[in-house]
């Protein structure tokens, strides 16, 4: 079965309909896909504070992405806490596993190994979960809390800072990438990387 990673978006933590549209949404999928989905949680205001630190104490950019990573890992405990049903995954073997048995997967935030990504403010949890998409040779689902651009080009995306700015050199190595805005009760908006270009259609 083919995979799907949905990068959730660290703003949508603190909306309190969150864990009820995550539902939902995660329930309109399994019955519209026949993708595995696998989970990857964004670092939201975790996150916001270890910049905050960084630009206070100079914490340089190895100690920021460990701190990063480790507040993109806090909100993945809250998502476990929230999908009571939902496992914790290393592997692709384990993400099939985990579906088999009813579970949806959660990938293991801590054994995150990313050797060929910058660690700099220029990788943020949107190019992290597009690496973990290109190793399980899946899609990547980026699930927020706004819409998209309005020409849904990965180019424009990062012109309005919706995703990172490395994003664009992982974005062309996927075979689709979705936007979701889970505040809006128009779910998916499904784009396309074509013939190699930083451009995307809905």
């Amino acid at each position: 079965m083919a995979i799907s990673v949905f990068k959730i978006g660290g703003s949508l933590f603190s909306w309190g309909e969150f864990p009820d549209r995550l539902r939902d949404f995660l329930d309109q999928f399994r019955a519209e896909s026949n993708n595995i989905p696998v989970l990857i949680a964004g670092g939201g205001a975790a996150a916001d504070l270890v910049r905050q630190w960084d630009r206070q104490f100079s914490l340089g950019d190895q100690s920021a992405h460990r701190l990063a990573i480790a507040a993109m890992q806090l909100n993945q405990h809250l998502l476990e806490n929230l999908l009571r049903d939902s496992a914790i995954v290393r592997s692709g073997n384990e993400v099939k596993e985990a579906w088999s048995q009813g579970l949806v997967p959660l990938w293991d935030l801590s054994q995150l190994a990313t050797p060929n990504l910058p660690t700099s403010w220029d990788v943020t949890s949107d190019s992290l979960a597009a690496y973990v998409a290109i190793q399980l040779q899946g899609e990547l689902v980026l699930v927020k809390s706004c819409n998209g651009p309005a020409d849904l080009s990965v180019e424009a995306a990062v012109e309005q800072e919706l995703v990172d700015l490395h994003f664009p050199k992982l974005a062309l190595r996927l075979p689709h990438i979705r936007w979701v805005n889970l505040r809006s009760d128009e779910w998916m908006i499904r784009t396309e990387l074509q013939n190699g270009q930083e451009r995307m259609i809905q």
